[in-house]
């Protein structure tokens, strides 16, 4: 999986099988915007699924998948036992719809691969050299699904190759190290944070650059042939992590230990006399942000000069936060919060690729900051008022992964860049009152980062050329006139206007490392002004032009810097002609594609014929996923949920089997879903079988174990939602059901007179139903750790079951589940849920609650009736971050929580006072309070609470309950 470095829609139609079937009755919504008609053209090695909107990029993307399959075959010595399905799409928004990814694709998912289904899946919206990269970093992963497992389902569960392992050498095979990624490196190898390859964790960091160093120094040490030996190693014994270090010992006879301090070394002879030779940022100019305490990127300077907006980030959410440019202290966070008006901000390397602009711009009056969010399938343009935060203006784009707003100087307009159909990026304008956005370049380059003039005579802008992307510039009454403004086969980037119009400053990588770069635009001289060994970006005039404010990457971490124009290390005159000419090129870079191992050209002979388009693919079903997963009630009742999946080439057509356990009590279910378009259906088959405490307080006589009843359930169920929104969806339900409640005949004996029988079966009614359902589902649930951090979800229930004659009984339901988390802190959280559930009619249902994280401190499932309700108040803490206990192993995230639960249950005809006539002391209803904590062992989530039932005016003893479950 290629990263720039949810919940799986089944878990939904829990509702619609059984709470035994399934444990979440939430979760938000993939949302199908676009219809995907797919085809299938098969090439030598693959089938490639596309749709008719693609059919132009066939070509295109056929030579580059077979160029990239034999450039890996030779490589590595290996031919791939099966022909390979590839998904691609035009568009990022497209490819993150895909029903391959069964829950949320995040933003940093650029490609991924899969290793049982043996496809890889894939966007076209990016540069050409980009892609190709992507390819071949994705077509890696197939290699190495084929080489370790064999396609094999159980080597793909019993070994688990290491993530450097995988992503560095899918790296090292797309030769995909950026001068940002070997800026991270060199900083770790220059601080001497190198770690022993035998505690690499599963960071980005780790498995993609560090990772990529490891097989750098691998083929670089023991050869291609060397490190192949290897893999062929890992495919005979296991590719797993101590078999990994195993094969380093075996193939290249070192232990990982003494491979550590090679490769480190081997590492350090690359940077070290980097040192000597470069400077460090404090060397040319003065730190602002010594105060900062948070990761702040992202610089740009306010027009007065005095302000700075910064993206900051506490790994959960990204903000916007406004700084003193004089020293760096914050003064505000103007986004504090998730806001509900967008999932979440585009902003820095957060959010997406790195790619070279600013993502935040101020108006020229300095009282409004822009920047995009994304908003459902898209991305939308807002408008914040930098003293309070608030919302001014929001606009929504029909166009794709829009970046780099910048005001015009009038401040009527904002320009930006974005992507229309997959096959470029292009500069627009939009008007801010009118909300109309007029396209401004129209080419088959990649354009980013517009900045306007001084003047509004120009834009100046960077693109892609010859795979390096160089400054141009064009007349804003006449786009179509680009002019070439830096030239060189290295990339030029953050380009940012003088206050006077005069010259253009940036940074360029033309060393190696970004540097600080300026041009007279009238004389076309350049200066270069730094030569540091980490990484210069967001070069910005201050009002004086003769003082620049700059970002630097050191210690992981970037600062802020205030530097003085004075001192310009080299000058060279720029001549447009003879530069142009040593470029070799100005031609996009479309055209071209480079065979990796000898730089020479190569286009496999590949022409797409029409004859060869299949117009509808193969519908055969695969295993597509299997999970076992288990849990405890509070009375110590055995849960479990497993499920095996079936799906379609394409995943949007699945079947699951689902078998379930309470305590002796055995379960099955049948889901079949289809996904293919918005509206998502399918049907249920279901047999399961509850059991609960009957509590019969209308006779004396019978004991508390007789009191337990069963109740069965089979039937069908044909549904469909429709989501609104990824967080808002509507369920309808149509089904047949049987229900049979059970009891012993011992129970029977003891019900004693008629009265009590007869009200027994009142209560307690068998028959057949045929239930409409229709549900209002909202999830806005923000998750840290796994564990709900801030947002609300609810669910709003009605259930109708029409009587037709004496064969179908009726009955009425509402319910209603309302949870909410207040977050206190980072850390902090108050949760609280309400549950209410009422049945009417001529056979109402039975609703129960007790123990678990209910109302704590009952006997489990022990208050039942036709309606019910209860409330939880939960304030969730952190006690240790971890706990290290005997044979290495470590506990997490111990949490803590203090809580106080309060409920009640009645039959139809009872007569339920929640109080006393006379003090605020509970009658019917059941409190309990008390404390407990929690933990994750093993991928089980243990809980261990202490409970005090109460009627508000006395308690009765703590009694203890454990339990293991996702908490609510």
């Amino acid at each position: 999986m290629k990263t720039i470095k949810s919940i799986s829609v089944l878990i939904i139609l829990s509702i619609l099988v059984s709470p035994v079937m399934f444990s979440q009755t939430f979760g938000k919504n993939k949302v199908n915007y676009d219809d995907f008609d797919w085809m299938v053209y098969k090439t030598p090695h693959f089938d490639i699924f596309y749709y008719s909107s693609e059919e132009h990029l066939l070509n295109t993307f056929t030579q580059w998948l077979e160029s990239s399959y034999i450039y890996l075959s030779k490589k590595y010595d290996w031919v791939l036992s099966k022909r390979i399905p590839v998904f691609f799409y035009k568009t990022k928004s497209e490819f993150e719809q895909t029903t391959l990814y069964p829950a949320f694709l995040p933003w940093n998912i650029e490609a991924f691969a899969e290793g049982l289904r043996n496809r890889f899946v894939i966007p076209l919206d990016q540069p050409p050299a980009a892609m190709q990269q992507l390819i071949v970093h994705e077509m890696t992963h197939i290699f190495q699904y084929d080489i370790f497992y064999n396609l094999s389902y159980a080597k793909r569960i019993l070994a688990t190759p290491p993530m450097w392992l995988m992503e560095g050498m899918a790296e090292h095979s797309a030769r995909g190290y950026t001068t940002e990624d070997e800026m991270r490196v060199r900083d770790i190898v220059l601080h001497d944070a190198v770690p022993d390859i035998r505690q690499l964790g599963s960071s980005q960091f780790i498995a993609y650059q560090l990772g990529q160093t490891i097989i750098d120094y691998m083929v670089d040490r023991y050869n291609q042939e060397g490190f192949n030996s290897l893999l062929q190693y890992l495919r005979r014994n296991g590719a797993g992590g101590e078999n990994v270090l195993k094969g380093i010992e075996d193939v290249f006879k070192i232990t990982p230990y003494e491979f550590s301090n090679e490769w480190r070394k081997w590492l350090r002879s690359k940077y070290m006399e980097m040192l000597v030779t470069k400077k460090e940022a404090s060397d040319y100019g003065d730190s602002i942000s010594q105060s900062i305490r948070l990761r702040i990127f992202g610089l740009s300077l306010s027009p007065s000069g005095e302000l700075i907006t910064a993206f900051t980030s506490d790994g959960l959410d990204l903000d916007i936060a406004l700084l003193s440019a004089k020293d760096g202290h914050m003064i505000k966070n103007l986004t504090s919060g998730l806001n509900e008006e967008y999932d979440y901000l585009i902003g820095g390397e957060i959010t997406h690729r790195f790619h070279g602009g600013k993502d935040i711009a101020w108006s020229p009056d300095g009282n409004t900051v822009a920047v995009f969010a994304r908003t459902g399938q898209k991305r939308s343009l807002f408008l914040l008022d930098v003293y309070t935060g608030v919302i001014k203006g929001k606009f929504s784009l029909e166009l794709d992964q829009a970046l780099n707003p910048e005001f015009t100087i009038d401040g009527k307009s904002v320009l930006f860049s974005a992507i229309k159909a997959g096959t470029s990026r292009d500069i627009y304008k939009l008007d801010i009152a009118s909300g109309k956005v007029e396209q401004l370049t129209k080419d088959n380059y990649f354009n980013f980062a517009p900045t306007a003039s001084k003047d509004g005579k120009y834009v100046y802008f960077f693109s892609n050329l010859n795979g390096y992307r160089k400054l141009f510039r064009f007349p804003m009454d006449d786009p179509s006139k680009r002019e070439q403004i830096t030239f060189g086969n290295w990339n030029d980037l953050f380009p940012s206007i003088s206050p006077d119009g005069k010259r253009l400053l940036y940074i360029s990588d033309e060393t190696g490392i970004y540097n600080v770069y300026e041009i007279d635009l009238e004389n076309r001289e350049r200066k270069q002004y730094t030569d540091v060994f980490s990484g210069i970006f967001n070069p910005q005039y201050t009002l004086n032009s003769e003082t620049i404010l700059f970002m630097n990457y050191n210690k992981m971490g970037y600062q802020f810097y205030r530097m003085t124009l004075n001192n310009p290390i080299i000058v060279k005159k720029i001549d447009p002609v003879k530069d142009a000419q040593e470029q070799n090129t100005i031609r996009a870079d479309a055209d071209s594609w480079k065979e990796w191992n000898t730089g020479s050209t190569y286009l496999p002979p590949i022409e797409v014929s029409k004859d060869k388009l299949v117009k509808e693919p193969s519908y055969d079903f695969f295993v597509d996923d299997l999970n076992i997963n288990a849990g405890m009630s509070s009375d110590g009742t055995l849960l479990t949920l497993s499920y095996l999946q079936f799906s379609d080439i394409t995943s949007a057509i699945k079947f699951r089997l689902n078998f379930a356990t309470i305590g002796s009590y055995r379960n099955v279910g049948l889901v079949y879903l289809n996904q293919q378009e918005r509206l998502n259906w399918g049907f249920t088959l279901f047999d399961y079988t509850r059991y609960f405490n009957s509590n019969l307080n209308f006779s004396q006589n019978v004991s508390s174990e007789l009191q337990t009843l069963t109740v069965e359930n089979m039937g069908a169920t044909l549904f469909g939602y429709y989501p609104f929104s990824t967080e808002t969806r509507l369920e309808v339900s149509l089904g047949y059901e049987n229900r049979d409640y059970s009891y012993t005949n011992e129970l029977r004996e003891q019900l004693g007179s008629v009265e009590n029988y007869n009200q027994f079966y009142q209560r307690f009614k068998s028959g057949n139903f045929a239930p409409i359902s229709v549900s209002l589902v909202h999830d806005s649930i923000q998750y840290y750790n796994y564990e709900p951090l801030t947002g609300t979800r609810f669910r709003l229930s009605a259930t109708h079951s029409v009587k037709i004659g004496d064969a179908i009984d009726s009955y009425t339901d509402f319910n209603i589940d309302y949870r909410t988390y207040l977050m206190i802190s980072r850390d902090i959280v108050l949760a609280v849920r309400l549950v209410g559930n009422h049945s009417f009619g001529d056979s109402p249902n039975i609703y129960f609650f007790g123990g678990t994280d209910t109302v704590r401190g009952l006997d489990y499932l022990e208050v039942n009736g036709n309606t019910t309700f209860y409330g939880n108040f939960e304030l969730r803490f952190p006690i240790t971050k971890m706990v290290e206990l005997p044979f290495g192993i470590y506990l997490r995230t111990i949490r803590g929580l203090v809580f106080f639960d309060v409920g009640g249950a009645f039959y139809e005809g009872d007569d339920f006072k929640f109080f006393t006539d006379n003090d605020l002391i509970l009658e019917d209803a059941v409190a309990a309070y008390g404390f407990g904590f929690n933990f994750n062992f093993g991928g089980l989530e243990l809980h261990f609470e202490w409970a005090r039932q109460t009627d508000l005016s006395v308690a009765d003893d703590w009694e203890f309950q454990f339990w293991i479950g996702y908490k609510f």
